[in-house]
């Protein structure tokens, strides 16, 4: 009867470890099935990402927003430090990249956010852009948003001119007479435009009830007091 008693005692104390045992190795998976229930708190591994990492450019100047979240090792929003953004290396070779509105940002709530603007030209180079960003504790590990670029067609490249008049600002003019202007168009690296380029010019008077402004071909603009060429 003894030892009935003690082979059942030793059985449950058996059950009971076996079951326990189940119990803590359910524990370690993740409800979730990708990240664990029990996370080295203790670490101070920064993770960045990108929830999206990529961005196709069509129109010239177009803006993009481009916002990087960071969590500390519990998978929490992470908001200590800043976010760098790393240029692609092609800038070097004298490529317009665009441009952003900072080099690096803080984190705010666990994101930092980043507005780029793009080149120009887009036509001029069709070749993806790639721009890494990592937190300021970990350079190496760097996250990259990819530019692809499929220009549309029929834009109109936005480019610095300078307009320059043959006759000195300051004109002295007598009485129902008539004085003749010529306008050359430069570009920023001081080319003068073809006529063929232009495709109109118009010239308002400051004071139209002293003048009346007219065309190389006589026309005459009373009401707007202006005209075009």
């Amino acid at each position: 009867m003894h030892l009935f008693k003690l082979f059942s005692t030793t059985a449950l104390l058996l059950f009971l470890f076996a079951f326990s045992g189940c119990q803590g190795n359910n524990s370690d998976v993740s409800s979730s099935g990708n990240l664990p229930n029990n996370p080295d708190t203790n670490s101070t591994a920064i993770t960045v990402v990108l929830p999206t990492s990529s961005a196709i450019l069509r129109t010239n100047k177009q803006v993009v927003t481009i916002k990087v979240r960071a969590f500390d090792s519990a998978y929490n929003p992470y908001s200590s430090g800043t976010i760098t953004k790393v240029n692609p290396s092609s800038v070097l070779n004298g490529r317009d990249i665009g441009t952003f509105d900072k080099i690096s940002a803080p984190l705010v709530n666990g994101v930092a956010s980043f507005t780029y603007t793009a080149p120009n030209n887009l036509k001029a180079d069709t070749r993806p852009l790639s721009f890494g960003f990592y937190h300021d504790s970990d350079s190496a590990n760097i996250k990259t948003f990819t530019m692809s670029i499929i220009p549309d067609t029929h834009q109109v490249v936005l480019t610095s001119y300078e307009l320059k008049t043959s006759t000195p600002d300051d004109v002295n003019m007598n009485l129902n007479s008539t004085k003749t202007f010529s306008y050359t168009v430069y570009k920023k690296n001081g080319t003068a435009i073809q006529n063929s380029q232009i495709k109109s010019l118009t010239v308002a008077s400051l004071n139209p009830a002293l003048a009346t402004l007219a065309d190389n071909m006589g026309n005459t603009e009373s009401v707007q007091n202006s005209v075009s060429a």
